[in-house]
């Protein structure tokens, strides 16, 4: 009916059952009109009283129940000639025209029916002082009255319904939307880091060929998880971890004894789900910016724990730290880039990223997502 989604609509003509927004708003109509029917009989009741005159309030409720249960009976003809002749659009006043017949027409009809019924009624507890006639007469105008409320109330929930609909399919494409820019920021990050390994093999061919083909295997295993992976925005913080230690063995045959990494992670945030191939380049730019650029080597570390409602990740080098004068927008690269555009991309503003230089030397990075 009136109310029927687009998802609920497929249903229904696939299935020729009523659905169940359907079944709510004939239920609304059905308690809007035992509403009003003894809203209008109270009021109709307190009236006589006042006027001295004998109101049995047993056959007012009747009444009036019955005028407005004929409303609901005459809703769908009325909802179809709203639906068919909307005014607005093209030849307006020819809709205008037919809007205006229809609720003369309806208005007529309900007056006839609930002249008949209220005489009905009224014979068998408390007969009625007009004739038929003149209660047509004197029911005619409040029933032009309703059938002008209720297509106003249809056309509303009508507009409310489209806003709705419109509002679900901006959703839907702002989310296919940012899965997609989410998929090509992944898609950035996985050549960039297989080009650098793949260098890194080719360098040590030359020197070390050993080295050069535990590489090759670890990273086969590590390509093997990228593979395996299903390509969601956001994995358990277990599987990023895991896919950061195959990284970082690939690292430890590159750098031998200069290399050293601790990963600090609270088993408390395992479950944790953050951006799929969050930690790795960022890890990379440590190792580059870090350690590769002392002759001894250095530390990186990870660390990963549970803050009151959010997932706070941290990897530190004790490296040169930050030149002066360096700021993200014109020296950041692309692993740094990438992950802000990720983390806005699926937080928006819940979420926090800062670099900074470390007082004991070196660069610290924090992320804080919410768990």
């Amino acid at each position: 009916m009136v109310a029927s989604s687009v998802t609920e609509g497929r249903q229904q003509q696939s299935t020729g059952r009523p659905s169940a927004s359907r079944l709510h708003v004939w239920t609304l109509m059905i308690g809007a009109a035992t509403l009003f029917g003894i809203v209008f009989a109270v009021q109709h009741y307190a009236y006589l009283r006042v006027r001295d005159v004998p109101a049995p309030i047993g056959p007012l409720l009747a009444i009036h129940l019955a005028r407005w249960y004929l409303w609901v009976a005459l809703s769908p003809f009325i909802f179809a000639i709203a639906r068919r002749w909307r005014i607005g659009g093209r030849r307006r006043w020819r809709r205008v025209g037919i809007q205006v017949v229809a609720a003369l027409g309806f208005a007529l009809l309900h007056a006839v029916l609930s002249a008949f019924v209220d005489h009905a009624i009224g014979t068998t507890n408390a007969p009625l002082s007009r004739t038929l006639t003149e209660h047509i007469i004197a029911l005619f105008a409040g029933s032009v009255v309703a059938y002008v409320a209720i297509v106003a109330a249809y056309h509303a929930f009508e507009y409310y319904r489209r806003y709705r609909r419109r509002e679900l399919r901006a959703s839907q494409l702002e989310m296919r939307l940012a899965h997609t820019r989410l998929q090509v920021l992944r898609m950035q990050l996985q050549p960039h880091f297989l080009f650098n390994t793949l260098n890194t093999i080719a360098s040590l061919m030359h020197q070390n060929v050993d080295a050069a083909d535990a590489m090759l295997a670890a990273l086969s295993d590590l390509l093997r998880l990228a593979l395996h992976s299903d390509g969601a925005p956001e994995v358990p913080l277990r599987q990023e971890a895991e896919f950061l230690r195959r990284y970082l063995d690939v690292m430890r045959i590159r750098f031998g004894a200069r290399l050293t990494t601790h990963l600090h992670i609270d088993p408390a945030a395992l479950d944790a789900l953050v951006p799929t191939l969050l930690l790795q380049p960022l890890v990379e730019n440590a190792v580059r910016h870090g350690v590769a650029q002392r002759l001894d080597g250095g530390c990186v570390e990870v660390r990963a724990e549970r803050v009151n409602g959010t997932l706070r990740l941290r990897i530190a080098d004790d490296g040169p730290g930050l030149p002066e004068g360096w700021s993200e927008a014109q020296h950041g690269g692309l692993g740094l880039r990438n992950t802000r555009a990720r983390l806005r991309q699926l937080y928006g503003t819940a979420h926090d990223l800062a670099v900074t230089n470390r007082p004991e030397g070196g660069v610290e990075l924090t992320i804080t997502v919410p768990y």
